[in-house]
């Protein structure tokens, strides 16, 4: 019988350490089970840095890299990185193991990242950027780097959210969720924006054009135009007119060109020299 009990109780505590080989970065940080070492892979986006840990314990561990840890850049003129994917990683004991590791530009003010650049493993990012990540997490394969970043960036830089794709229902929603996050009204638009890298890693963000509906109420065909007034009435941009069919709430597809206007708060308005159809704010 004594036999029995010790056999037991050695294949609890077997069972009982499997059980936790499997922790998150964090505490295995806390618990000064590994050393990790970060170093850029040379991109803003995407698999972005290579995370080394190094197990100090005598058992494997399972570290899970957890969506939402901010890595801090050696260097403040280049971009800290966002996790926005889980990664787990299996690391022997008293070894070492590497593993590519997804993150995002969460300053997009500062310089892309150089290869080699060495980040700190630092700690998880504020609420709402780590709620935001842990959306990406699930929905990433769904989601485009593009809407991805530009969903980062609305949260970390405060950029209009209105340059958030929403070409899927996960996009929708990842919009949905970054406006809530940011606590505003969900814009009827999308700005499409061109992401450009210098030479010298700085990002610039050029507004190309604005898509969107809008409803109007009209009894005949008129000519009309798509204009945009800024908050003194100055017409900045006149568009091309066209035929306005009539019909009662009617849908109006926007699509025109913004590339020279400035940031600001503007009025888009379907209009021709008798009346004005309809009109909306738009925020650039």
């Amino acid at each position: 019988m004594r036999i029995i009990a010790i056999l037991s109780i050695a294949i609890v505590m077997f069972a009982f350490s499997k059980i936790n080989t499997s922790m998150s970065l964090q505490q295995a940080i806390n618990n000064g089970a590994v050393k990790v070492k970060i170093k850029s892979l040379g991109q803003y986006q995407g698999e972005s840095t290579v995370m080394e840990i190094q197990n100090l314990t005598k058992s494997d561990l399972n570290i899970i890299v957890e969506p939402g840890r901010k890595l801090i850049a050696d260097k403040e003129e280049f971009q800290n990185l966002l996790v926005v994917r889980e990664q787990q990683i299996l690391v022997k004991a008293n070894s070492k193991t590497c593993k590519n590791v997804v993150g995002f530009c969460c300053e997009s003010s500062d310089a892309g990242p150089k290869k080699d650049l060495g980040y700190k493993v630092n700690a998880m990012a504020d609420s709402g950027l780590v709620k935001l990540a842990k959306y990406i997490n699930t929905n990433y394969k769904q989601l485009s780097s593009t809407s991805v970043q530009q969903a980062i960036w609305a949260v970390s830089n405060n950029h209009g959210s209105a340059a958030i794709s929403t070409s899927s229902e996960k996009e929708m929603s990842l919009k949905n969720l970054v406006c809530n996050i940011k606590g505003e009204p969900i814009p009827w638009y999308v700005i499409k924006q061109q992401i450009h890298q210098t030479p010298n890693g700085m990002i610039h963000l050029v507004n190309d054009s604005l898509y969107g509906k809008m409803a109007y109420t009209n009894g005949e065909w008129c000519y009309s135009k798509l204009n945009i007034y800024d908050t003194k009435d100055n017409a900045v941009l006149i568009s091309i007119g066209n035929w306005l069919q009539p019909g009662s709430n009617t849908i109006y597809n926007v699509a025109i060109p913004i590339k020279n206007l400035g940031k600001g708060k503007y009025k888009l308005t379907l209009e021709n020299d008798k009346q004005v159809f309809t009109q909306k704010e738009i925020l650039i």
